[in-house]
């Protein structure tokens, strides 16, 4: 036979139910709050890892531009017989410019009337070389 259901039944199965959903929130709540601590504190490590990766990138560039430099004098003065009169290294350029117009040359030797500019990079991208290809057939 079958259960009477009871106005105090049907009480104590709303209470209980109550009871239940306050518990589930409570839970949630405590879940929200550790995953978002845990979200936190993964973005910190982020942003470490990242700040650690743009330092080695610097260093690495670095490395590059210099390994590359004295390898283009060389090259410029004993295969094509450029006598450099001058040359320097990261050249910067617009100190009183807007930043978009600011730049640094990686290495500019001089001989009289002869510039050359090199531009040495470490990351390529497919817009560079147009950036570069433009620029420098309008000089011709």
């Amino acid at each position: 036979m079958s259960e009477q259901i009871t106005y105090e039944g049907m009480m104590a199965l709303f209470w209980e139910t109550r009871e239940q959903i306050r518990e589930s929130a409570a839970e949630f709540d405590r879940r929200m709050l550790e995953a978002d601590r845990r979200m936190k504190a993964a973005e910190l490590r982020m942003k470490k890892t990242d700040a650690r990766i743009g330092d080695l990138t610097g260093s690495m560039s670095k490395v590059i531009d210099r390994m590359v430099a004295g390898h283009n004098i060389k090259q410029f003065q004993e295969k094509f017989g450029y006598t450099i009169e001058s040359h320097s290294r990261n050249k910067t350029f617009g100190h009183d410019l807007p930043d978009n117009m600011k730049g640094e040359i990686d290495l500019f030797l001089e001989n009289g009337d002869i510039a050359i500019v090199i531009e040495v990079k470490t990351t390529f991208k497919a817009k560079d070389v147009g950036y570069v290809y433009r620029d420098a057939s309008s000089l011709l």
